[in-house]
């Protein structure tokens, strides 16, 4: 058999098909081979050709992924540079704009959140290791660590998308 390889425990929470995936987008369906026919909710419509599908596993449920190739007409043209502004990231404050805005952490939004993680993980230190109860603990936990994450991901694409919209030039520090 050989000698005992290291698995990570989050290794294998998703797998790719670079082909045999057929979508049925009326349909609301997906057929992956040696699995099949499986429903999906489409976010948004597909376009261009699809290439590969990636199926993950995140705490909540499983996650399609459908990667498409498309031809991207390129538009030749110089842009008027209005607006230009620099950007200082620190550790009190988010970002702080050369014009003297500034953006602050997530600190407030994730503070009541903290403390619920903070809670549920005093109560699995006293529940049974291996217990129905600990795994449904373990769950709610995970649950929490994902709406954190999300809440983070969607606070950096908000300020970005900010940045941009707003700004023909952007520094970094």
């Amino acid at each position: 058999g050989g000698y005992p390889k290291f698995k990570k425990r989050h290794s294998d929470d998703g797998f790719r098909y670079p082909q045999g995936f057929k979508i049925e987008e009326d349909n609301g369906r997906i057929f992956l081979p040696q699995i099949g026919y499986i429903r999906y909710r489409n976010s948004r419509k597909i376009e261009g050709i699809p290439k590969n599908v990636t199926v993950r596993e995140e705490a909540d449920g499983w996650y399609v992924s459908i990667q498409c190739e498309f031809e991207l007409k390129p538009e030749i043209s110089i842009p008027d540079i209005d607006t230009a502004v620099g950007i200082d990231m620190g550790v009190k404050r988010f970002l702080t704009l050369s014009d003297g805005n500034f953006i602050n952490n997530l600190e407030e939004k994730l503070k009541p959140l903290e403390n619920k993680i903070a809670l549920l993980q005093r109560r699995i230190k006293h529940k049974v290791k291996g217990s129905n109860n600990i795994k449904k603990a373990y769950l709610k936990l995970t649950l929490l660590h994902k709406r954190k994450a999300d809440i983070r991901n969607d606070f950096l694409h908000q300020v970005s998308t900010l940045l941009v919209k707003n700004h023909d030039v952007i520094v970094i520090e």
